[in-house]
């Protein structure tokens, strides 16, 4: 009678560290969720602040990559940076995705669209801040991703930088740009 009842102690030990165990595990998950998602809101405040907002019409409103160079030489630096920080946090919303830090069909659902709509004119800020700082890499995790989000989302409207559409070396003050885009054309004589 003693062993049994050991027995039954030992079994139910063993029962409570299994519930002990998969309550821990489940803690561990939500709470992982629970970052996640508040990282999400976080990257979603930022992306609908006046500041960003800002930054992302002022890429929108660009035609060619002397639209770029001229907003950073002759306005100031202030919608540069603007349009600077817009690229950026759309460059760690896309690392979040990479990295699985947030749920990528979410991310898409509240901003695909949206860059897919920005991005062949954020392509010409990205591209002239290639050239600006010499670094052909910079933001290439956006660039992926924008890029495949414009073609799924978007593939009536012409891409970024499409094959055959790049612009000469464009040099505007002291800063050359790469091979970008369509370079500016001046409106001919009304008809």
């Amino acid at each position: 009678m003693l062993v049994q009842t050991s027995d039954w102690i030992g079994l139910s030990a063993m029962l409570v560290s299994i519930a002990a165990f998969v309550v821990s595990f489940w803690t561990m998950w939500s709470g992982r969720q629970a970052r996640k998602d508040d990282l999400l809101v976080t990257i979603h405040l930022q992306l609908i602040s006046p500041d960003i907002e800002e930054g992302r019409e002022a890429a929108s409103r660009l035609e060619c990559p002397e639209d770029v160079a001229k907003i950073y030489a002759e306005r100031g630096k202030e919608k540069w940076h603007r349009m600077n920080r817009a690229l950026a946090m759309y460059q760690f919303l896309a690392q979040m995705i990479v990295r699985k830090k947030i749920d990528p069909t979410l991310a898409e659902a509240l901003w695909g669209d949206r860059i897919a709509v920005w991005w062949p004119k954020g392509a010409l800020v990205l591209n002239w801040r290639r050239s600006f700082t010499n670094d052909p890499k910079l933001y290439e995790v956006l660039e992926k991703w924008a890029s495949e989000l414009h073609n799924r989302l978007r593939p009536d409207e012409p891409a970024a930088a499409e094959p055959g559409h790049a612009a000469d070396v464009v040099t505007t003050g002291d800063t050359t740009l790469g091979r970008l885009a369509p370079p500016c054309e001046m409106p001919g004589p009304a008809l």
